[in-house]
Order: C-alpha cells, then structure tokens, then sequence
C-alpha cells in the first residue's frame, strides 16, 4: 500500500522537474527561433507524450509553457494563451491515455497538435495581422503550427518508446 503523501511528494517534485526541463528545452530551441512564431519545432513539447502517464504531466507542462513563454516575442497574451493551449493539452492527452490503436497512444498525440494549431495558430494570426486575419491566414498559421507540433509529439513517442525498451531491459529498476 502506498502512502499518499508520498505519492503527492513525488508528484509535485516530478512535475518541479518536467517543468524545469521544459523551460531548459524550449529556451534552447529559442535560440535557433524554433520556439515561438508560426514554425515552431519547441521540442519540450515532446514531454506530453514522455510523460503521459503521470498525472505530473499536466502542472509541469503548463508551468514550464508559462515561465518558457515569458520570453516570448508575443508578450504576457503568448503567457496566457499559450498556457491555456498547453492546459487543455496535456489534460486532453491524459485522460485519452488508454485510448490505443495498434499500442499507439493516438488521441493522446493528436491533442497537443489539435490544440496548439487552433488555439496558437488564431494567436499568432491575431497578432502578426494586428487582429485583422483573414480565414486563409488562420488557416496558414494553424497548419503551420501544427507540422511543427506533429514533429515534436512524433519525437516524444519515439523517446518514449527508447525509454520504455530500456526500462523493461533493467526489469524496471534504476
């Protein structure tokens, strides 16, 4: 039986972490302008998946989305947006976790894309167009947003599945 404050320990400390990480990776990816804009290729966004089965998953994400955002060329909206995009994120990926095809975590993965296409995609439209975008221009921005997330959710599942292989290796000790 496990005792429940440590579990809430861990959980708190691990989400600590995932955020920690989140910022190291996607200030890293800042530094060769794939973090923020319509191409984006922020690779902490590959922590949904890494992390999927932890419900430490959803705070670290969304604080390290905050604290890396405050970096932003876009201001304190690309705090707020773009942590309420990666809010409905990584609860959406949590709670469709079981949902597999073929043992491919597929609503899991396709949320964080969904999410961040629309929500950043009509973020950065409304930005870069001083709030007149047109359809095509949402659209544009939305599909940008999403290759770039598709290729980091993708990396995440492929980082996963060298971590989970590794684990099952040592018989799932450290």
């Amino acid at each position: 039986m496990k005792n429940n404050s440590s579990d809430k320990t861990f959980n708190i400390v691990l989400s600590g972490i995932i955020a920690a990480i989140y910022v190291v990776l996607g200030l890293l990816t800042s530094l060769f302008g794939l973090s923020f804009g319509p191409i984006q290729f922020r690779i902490s966004e590959a922590l949904y998946i890494v992390f999927l089965d932890s419900p430490a998953m959803i705070p670290g994400m969304v604080i390290g989305c905050a604290v890396t955002n405050l970096f932003s060329p876009y201001g304190m909206i690309d705090v707020l947006v773009g942590s309420i995009a990666t809010l409905l994120s990584a609860v959406a990926s949590y709670k469709a976790r079981a949902v597999m095809v073929k043992k491919v975590p597929w609503l899991s993965m396709l949320a964080p894309v969904v999410f961040n296409a629309l929500i950043v995609g009509a973020e950065i439209a409304a930005i870069q167009t001083a709030g007149k975008a047109t359809f095509v221009t949402f659209v544009t921005m939305m599909a940008q947003v999403a290759v770039g997330e598709i290729a980091v959710v993708a990396f995440g599942y492929f980082l996963r599945n060298i971590l989970n292989s590794n684990k099952a290796k040592r018989g799932n000790k450290l």
